[in-house]
């Protein structure tokens, strides 16, 4: 999955009611060698998003069972080899297995000269890459990253600031209890833009009941509010009894007080039934306005909102976020999974939330 404005994309979990509604299905596969052909074992298979992965046997082969019907990536990753995303659309039993093919990473072999980065400039790098990717929420800035030295960055002339990881990035979140592997595919921050994207995978964090407990509480603080919680509102038609309201709207005003009409709109209006049963499309045009009623916005979201995204004095004693559409609808099944994160765009406080809020697939609150 992320945005000011951006376009992304439990202890032990389960599946939950929603996603036991969904056809189930397994992935089989085998991974091989590009060049030779040849099994690979011990290769890392996870679903993105998910907690949900395993490894290569002896042969190649691998199998992820019980996966709720969606589209997901697949990602398979070795030390030496070049990191797999397949795209997987679990919509019925495959009739043949999944072969992918790894190609090594090639090594230099000739001398190269290695030149020193400006550590300071380095640092001062990463520590906006980390305000970036993170956010300023109370998650987001106890967020750590374990290995930064892979990141590269570049800024340009004209102030576009991009980042690239030579590894997955780990990194740790202490207050919803995950250890994340990203890996990023996509950092670039221009102007009044920001996107960023990769896959993940989440780890649940060993603790004691008690810290276990606190983990499931701030979980599901989290998600109140969040995207995927009024994805899952729109899907289950209950908008408002989950404390959402919705509007149309032409533009964003430029302050809380400006006059822009606005439409209020119900959730069979804006979506619409997909392919199969299991999948909806969300449509709708210029802006829609999404009000979370139940929660006011963090202390930290008030400088957020009038210094990075530019807007007056933030006086609404609740979450307010925005949604564009950048393509003619996006994809969705029923357990809040969007297929494609990047043909939304988000304003207000889905911008303010980021990686530091991410949550896996298969969470729900209990």
């Amino acid at each position: 999955m992320s945005r000011f404005l951006l376009a992304i994309p439990v202890a032990c979990v389960v599946w939950t009611a929603m996603s036991q509604d969904l056809p189930q299905f397994s992935i089989h596969g085998t991974v091989v060698d590009a060049a030779s052909g040849e099994p690979l074992p011990n290769v890392n298979i996870y679903l993105s998003n998910t907690t949900r992965g395993t490894t290569t046997n002896l042969k190649g082969e691998f199998v992820l069972r019980n996966v709720p019907a969606g589209l997901y990536e697949l990602v398979s990753s070795m030390v030496g080899y070049e990191r797999m995303v397949v795209r997987y659309r679990a919509v019925e039993e495959p009739k043949e297995q999944l072969r992918i093919r790894m190609k090594q990473i090639a090594i230099e072999t000739q001398p190269v000269e290695v030149l020193a980065k400006d550590p300071v400039e380095w640092r001062t790098n990463l520590e906006t890459f980390r305000d970036y990717i993170f956010g300023n929420t109370r998650n987001g800035s106890r967020c750590t990253i374990k290995n930064p030295e892979v990141l590269d960055f570049a800024v340009e002339k004209g102030g576009r600031f991009t980042a690239s990881a030579r590894t997955p990035l780990l990194v740790e979140n202490p207050v919803l209890g995950y250890a994340l592997e990203f890996g990023l595919t996509l950092f670039e921050v221009d102007g009044a833009l920001f996107r960023y994207g990769g896959t993940v995978l989440f780890t649940p964090l060993e603790g004691s009941p008690e810290q276990q407990a606190e983990w499931e509480k701030e979980r599901a603080r989290a998600y109140r509010g969040s995207l995927r919680h009024f994805c899952i509102a729109l899907a289950m038609n209950r908008v408002a009894e989950e404390g959402f309201r919705i509007s149309r709207m032409h533009q964003i005003p430029a302050t809380m007080k400006g006059a822009v009409a606005r439409e209020r709109v119900k959730a069979e209006e804006i979506l619409f039934p997909g392919r199969y049963s299991f999948e909806r499309r969300l449509v709708f045009d210029h802006f829609l306005m999404v009000e979370y009623l139940l929660e006011s916005p963090e202390p930290a979201f008030q400088r957020f909102w009038s210094r990075q995204a530019g807007f007056g004095q933030y006086t609404e004693g609740h979450q307010i976020s925005w949604l564009k559409l950048d393509f003619e609808d996006v994809r969705l099944n029923i357990d809040g999974n969007l297929y494609d994160p990047f043909s939304l765009k988000t304003y207000g406080y889905w911008s303010f939330e980021r990686l530091g809020e991410w949550l896996p697939l298969e969470y729900r609150p209990e």
